[in-house]
């Protein structure tokens, strides 16, 4: 399974499975990229080191929580001078380095954190006597 309507992805990841628990949507997603760029040195490397598993939230979908559990892969660097020779392939447009939530849900939390500030601005209080 690629992708869905109700929880798109971004190009070179696609659904592996999903299970629900209680109110959680357990979703487990996989690169399919063949390879990756290194983050100093953006030279591509299709040389596997290891893998590991990310888990990271969503927004909810269906009155579900989504929890993405991200198989994602380790790298070597193959260019001599570069000093990181192990890496952990990017996913910048779904998830930055170390977040524990998918931009798609950090953006969502700031427009409900930002929009009660814009009516505070346009409608201030009146002054307390």
């Amino acid at each position: 399974m690629s992708s869905s309507p109700f929880l798109p992805l971004p190009p070179g990841l696609e659904i592996v499975s999903v299970e629900t628990v209680d109110d959680l949507l357990k979703v487990q997603v996989a690169s399919t990229k063949e390879r990756a760029f290194c983050p100093l040195c953006h030279c591509p490397s299709e040389r596997r080191h290891s893998h590991y598993t990310r888990v990271v939230a969503d927004r909810p979908c269906a009155d579900f929580r989504v929890q993405l559990i991200l198989h994602v892969r380790k790298f070597f660097c193959e260019t001599v001078d570069c000093s990181r020779k192990i890496f952990t392939e990017r996913l910048p447009a779904f998830v930055e380095p170390w977040a524990r939530v998918t931009v798609r849900l950090r953006q969502a939390l700031e427009a409900v954190g930002i929009a009660p500030l814009c009516f505070a601005v346009l409608w201030p209080c009146p002054p307390m006597r």
